[in-house]
């Protein structure tokens, strides 16, 4: 990988992040799961969730344990994850095939079988402090993998 793509650290105060977004690829077509199966699975990952908004394309997951703080009041941080379908690999630029770290020199065959991808991001856990929401992150994808 010979890009290098430059970072605006902040230099006075700590500025949180946006949404966190997770690509998960696949190689067949993905269902999205039932609202039973979510449900049990992030309450096994996070404990007491909600979720909301179900259809059969997207569902969004309260997670009641990690209240989130901001100015207006205190909201549990969420979840939401999208139907799969199929991605288009001539629009990945340079950045997002950056991200294929550990596999730089194999990540075109990768694509190229894998046509599938299912999507989730955070929401509202940008306010966390970082340790927080890396491990907020972390149990996330440990559940979306399931």
């Amino acid at each position: 990988m010979s890009d290098v793509f430059p970072q605006n650290l902040p230099e006075k105060e700590v500025s949180y992040g946006g949404p966190f977004v997770v690509e998960l690829l696949f190689d067949h077509p993905i269902v999205h799961p039932t609202p039973r199966r979510i449900q049990r699975v992030f309450h096994h990952h996070f404990g007491d969730v909600e979720l909301f908004g179900h259809s059969n394309t997207q569902t969004g997951i309260a997670i009641k344990e990690q209240v989130v703080s901001f100015d207006e009041g205190k909201i549990p941080a969420q979840w939401f994850i999208f139907q799969g379908e199929r991605h288009k690999i001539d629009q990945m630029d340079p950045f997002i095939t950056s991200q294929f770290w550990d596999c730089q020199e194999t990540y075109p065959r990768l694509l190229a079988r894998c046509r599938y991808h299912y999507i989730a991001t955070d929401f509202l856990a940008g306010n966390m402090d970082p340790s927080r929401r890396a491990n907020f992150i972390a149990n996330g994808v440990e559940a979306l993998m399931e």
